[in-house]
């Protein structure tokens, strides 16, 4: 089981929300387990300066939350290109970082 944390930004709702994805890869596929937003930060429209951020606490917020990120988007294409640019960010700062 692997997991990473990407950040969704609603821009109609003017926030952007964190979650981590837990996921499995079987011959080459990503099989998603779980979406866990765990906050959300509010910004103004314009200078998209964060006015405050807010964590989730309950099932039913993050199943809300998880409702509506599902519905935005191609989800699963959406969910497997947030999961390979983590990871090539990741290797291209440890590889910044040993040189």
């Amino acid at each position: 089981m692997s997991a990473e944390r990407i950040v969704w930004e609603n821009q109609e709702k003017s926030r952007r929300v964190e979650m981590v994805l837990d996921f499995v890869t079987k011959s080459g596929h990503l099989h998603l387990s779980s979406i866990r937003p765990i906050s959300v930060s509010f910004y103004r429209p314009g200078t998209k300066s964060v006015e405050r951020t807010i964590h989730v606490h309950t099932e039913t917020g993050r199943r809300l939350l998880r409702r509506q990120y599902l519905a935005s988007c191609d989800a699963q294409a959406t969910l497997d290109h947030a999961i390979h640019t983590q990871r090539t960010l990741r290797d291209e700062l440890t590889i910044s970082m040993a040189v």
